[in-house]
């Protein structure tokens, strides 16, 4: 399992980045989940579950 890392702007400027090594996700608080989805590099849509527990019942 990969190390989840918490840093700040600083902290993130200050590395050494290798393009296809690490994915940098913004931590944002949101009031839902929310999933973003991407194809081919382009967005296309977002989800939100209002009811996190139920996220996962079609």
């Amino acid at each position: 399992m990969k190390k989840i890392l918490y840093l700040t702007r600083a902290e993130l400027e200050s590395r050494q980045l290798t393009d296809g090594v690490m994915l940098i996700q913004p931590a944002v608080d949101l009031e839902y989940e929310v999933s973003f989805y991407f194809i081919n590099d382009q967005f296309e849509y977002a989800l939100y579950a209002p009811d996190k527990d139920k996220r996962f019942n079609i």
